[in-house]
């Protein structure tokens, strides 16, 4: 199994990408720490990886908190003795459909806003365990793109460049510790995923990420260890998907 005894932190893991991907990482032999604000949905997706043989832990965690996201993140590498993967999906605020030119600030920052700092306090959380032992993954939903051009995305493709920047800046800091930060970024087939059941077969990327490199997120999901062709991707935001 290709992520046999690793630890993986999902946020969001209740949700519909961020459950497909926790029990994706659960077949593949991940021990799965599903945190967010409700433990029904968390449960629910943690029964389902525990019933196909996986290992699956729950807890309460506002992503936006930092207190909250630091002290889950130091338990989990305390007790499981480190942290492998970290990948953030919880859903960002969206109001779609408004051209920018009739569109309120207050309907324009929350997604810039709620993405850049749940991406930051939970990177900076996963990143402070990943330096101490040498190594780990950050993934990142999202990614620098062409807004759709008969669609009104509001604030959230201009989000999803705040994240890539951020991601590049944490690349460059993290990669001589070992610490790699990975973009996975959705292609032109992502509503049809969708449509058929979200994401399935997800491997982890195998390359080293130098900085600038972008993992396009091509074929339901799938972390490809080969450098992909960059076709112009459109991005769609986490809370719709």
């Amino acid at each position: 199994m290709l992520l046999e005894d690793k630890n993986a932190v999902i946020y969001g893991g209740g949700g519909s990408i961020g459950g497909a991907v926790a029990r994706a990482f659960g077949r593949e032999g991940a021990r799965v720490f599903l945190a967010g604000r409700t433990r029904a949905t968390l449960e629910g997706v943690a029964e389902e990886i525990r019933v196909a043989g996986g290992t699956a832990e729950t807890a309460e965690v506002d992503a936006l908190d930092e207190q909250a996201v630091d002290t889950h993140a130091d338990a989990v590498a305390s007790e499981a003795g480190g942290i492998d993967v970290s990948f953030n999906l919880i859903t960002h605020p969206y109001a779609h459909g408004t051209p920018l030119a009739e569109m309120t600030l207050e309907d324009f920052m929350p997604p810039i806003v709620t993405a850049a700092s749940t991406m930051f306090v939970t990177s900076r959380a996963a990143a402070r365990n990943m330096i101490k032992q040498g190594s780990g993954v950050i993934l990142v939903f999202g990614g620098s793109g062409d807004p759709l051009r008969d669609y009104y995305l509001g604030g959230t493709q201009v989000a999803f460049d705040a994240m890539e920047s951020m991601r590049r800046q944490l690349s460059a800091e993290l990669e001589p510790h070992g610490v790699r930060v990975v973009t996975l970024r959705t292609g032109r087939d992502a509503r049809r995923r969708r449509q058929r059941g979200g994401l399935r077969g997800l491997r982890p990327c195998s390359h080293h990420d130098r900085g600038h490199g972008q993992h396009q997120l091509r074929r339901a999901g799938r972390l490809s260890s080969k450098s992909p062709r960059d076709p112009r991707a459109r991005s769609y935001p986490v809370g719709a998907a």
